[in-house]
């Protein structure tokens, strides 16, 4: 007996006599002898489903005696493919089903991490995808398996920058998509990583803005405190003494860029990276404020304003002691004061533990705010530029709790805005000791800077 499937096959035979070979049935042909006295003969396809058995009749010269080879083809194998063969993703890995044709099947492997294959039922599976943030479309494959062979689906996922309303990077096509309905089309985006503990973001937007779509930018830093970097507040001439305490006393003020030269030439140790403007403060002398700060002010572990003069609004931003970050009420500032090692004045809190907080001030201007990661050692310092309505008409509390929140912000606060709202960033990584050592990338309502009485300098230690 000769187990068989379609095909050619050899059989050895012990004979001294001559022989032919005649098939007995017509699936069965061209039975003949071979080299070395071998039988070779070909099967067709068996289109049943269950198996069958043939002979082969040799008949021997010169004598009436025969004898039979019974050749047994299996069943016809059971039908095992997919539909569709090959499948294309969309850039949003939104779910396609895939029939599978076979009496019994399963999911063996998947190639890439990205990509998802469920089995639904005993005839579909789904396949799903992350969303392609990357510049190219990507490939991996599926492979089935009925317990005897293997069959392979190849998966294309597209990339398509309109679905990323044409942001260019693949850091910024994540931030718009997780933004959600805030962006409708990119102007400009940009992603720079400074170093392996400081990145920032760039983005010049329409959006919808209280009912209308309109020009939007915003500058955000991304600071990692577990690493060699820090946050120092600055003020004019860095000169604690520049601090008033009652505006019947002048607090002295100057531009951010001033601020950080002076912060660099007295501390050489440390490398001056960039930062923002910090808290507000009452305006002009001739106001009789004395440029007197709203809130409270501290560096290198000593108070050097200690008052919220501007009232129960203000909140306070501060790196403690123990190399984290924190956005207090005033009620944690009083609680926790002692544990403060640099600290800026702030006002209306953004977010409180992940919630972005609803308020009825709407309006939309430039903007500066801080937010803090759960843990307290990410921050993010945020520039929204505004009143420029061909370039940016700035943002309110909300959508800038937007943005902390799709970077992972827990806690968030506002810092000095308008003319004051201040992104600043070193040179070509090379800090020093003169205005023209810093670049400022936002555009200041004023059309120039604005000095300011104090701000937060990111620095390398």
């Amino acid at each position: 007996m000769v187990q068989s499937s379609v095909g050619t096959y050899t059989v050895e035979l012990i004979s001294n006599a001559t022989w032919t070979a005649v098939p007995q049935v017509d699936w069965i042909k061209d039975a003949k002898e071979g080299d070395e006295g071998n039988l070779i003969f070909n099967v067709d396809a068996n289109p049943q489903s269950v198996s069958r058995d043939g002979k082969i009749r040799f008949i021997f010269a010169g004598s009436d005696y025969t004898k039979d080879l019974i050749v047994r083809q299996a069943a016809k194998p059971s039908e095992f493919n997919a539909e569709p063969s090959e499948v294309t993703l969309q850039v949003s890995g939104a779910e396609v089903n895939v029939n599978v044709t076979a009496d019994y099947w399963d999911i063996k492997s998947v190639s890439e991490n990205w990509l998802y294959a469920k089995k639904k039922n005993a005839a579909t599976f789904t396949l799903s995808a992350d969303v392609n943030f990357t510049d190219d479309a990507r490939t991996a494959s599926v492979v089935l398996t009925d317990g005897d062979t293997d069959l392979t689906i190849p998966v294309t996922q597209e990339r398509d920058d309109a679905y990323f309303k044409n942001a260019s990077t693949e850091y910024t096509r994540r931030f718009v998509h997780d933004l959600g309905k805030v962006v409708t089309e990119v102007h400009e985006d940009r992603y720079v990583i400074v170093n392996d503990y400081l990145s920032y973001v760039y983005l010049s937007y329409n959006g919808p803005v209280i009912g209308a779509d309109k020009p939007c930018a915003f500058f955000l830093y991304t600071l990692d405190l577990t690493g060699d970097l820090d946050l120092v507040v600055t003020c004019a001439k860095d000169d604690d003494a520049s601090i008033k305490l009652v505006e019947t006393e002048i607090t002295d003020k100057d531009i951010m860029r001033q601020q950080y030269a002076d912060l660099q030439r007295n501390r050489p140790e440390i490398k001056v990276l960039g930062g923002v403007n910090g808290d507000f403060f009452y305006g002009e002398e001739s106001k009789g404020k004395g440029n007197l700060l709203h809130g409270v002010m501290w560096r290198r572990g000593v108070c050097l304003k200690d008052e919220f003069t501007g009232g129960a609004t203000c909140t306070v931003f501060a790196r403690m002691k123990d190399g984290t970050a924190m956005v207090m009420s005033q009620a944690d500032y009083a609680e926790r004061k002692n544990d403060i090692w640099e600290a800026v004045g702030a006002r209306q809190r953004i977010m409180t533990n992940g919630n972005i907080l609803t308020v009825s001030d709407k309006a939309l201007e430039p903007r500066t705010a801080v937010g803090v990661s759960q843990d307290g050692k990410t921050v993010y310092l945020l520039v929204y530029d505004g009143r420029r309505a061909s370039w940016s008409n700035g943002a309110n509390y909300e959508m800038m709790g937007e943005i902390f929140r799709t970077v992972g912000a827990y806690n968030a606060t506002n810092l000095d805005g308008g003319g004051s709202s201040t992104f600043t960033l070193v040179k070509d990584n090379v800090s020093g000791t003169e205005v023209d050592h810093y670049s400022v990338f936002n555009k200041p309502s004023d059309g120039d800077e604005r000095k300011v009485v104090n701000g937060i300098a990111i620095i390398q230690k």
